[in-house]
């Protein structure tokens, strides 16, 4: 999936450097620079939602909690949809990921709080703030 979005990258790269300056259009730099925004979020999302079908997935096994299996699968299904929405152009794929991303950042630190065993909550809510915080990065940057 990586290696399809670099090819996607550099194959509008290659079409935005060949077009003819024209007053009014982007130059490739601020293109160039906007995808690299858009890949941003995009991997941020299908990480993060990787990461939580992966804990899900630890859960269920370590402690058979099929809540576990069951919310890690949603959400990260969810994320994975988010960033595919996201490849398409669609804001509102951005804002999604941002919303769940958001509410398993409060579930995990919860589950710090209840637990204070860092591992596993505690590694996800700060992976959690750091995706978080390139989402917002980009909706304020959008506004």
């Amino acid at each position: 999936m990586l290696f399809q979005v670099r090819s996607y990258a550099s194959s509008l790269d290659s079409v935005v450097n060949s077009l003819p300056q024209v007053s009014g259009c982007p130059c490739p730099s601020s293109f160039q620079e906007n995808h690299l925004l858009i890949l941003q979020r995009l991997i941020a999302a299908l990480a993060y939602g990787i990461l939580a079908i992966i804990d899900g997935i630890i859960g269920y096994v370590h402690a058979q909690s099929k809540a576990s299996l069951i919310s890690g699968s949603i959400s990260g299904l969810f994320l994975i949809f988010a960033g595919v929405m996201q490849l398409q152009g669609q804001v509102w794929g951005l804002i999604l990921a941002t919303v769940v991303t958001t509410v398993l950042i409060i579930v995990f630190a919860i589950r710090l709080a209840k637990t204070r065993k860092f591992m596993p909550a505690g590694l996800i809510s700060v992976l959690g703030l750091v995706v978080r915080g390139v989402m917002v990065n980009q909706l304020v940057g959008s506004v």
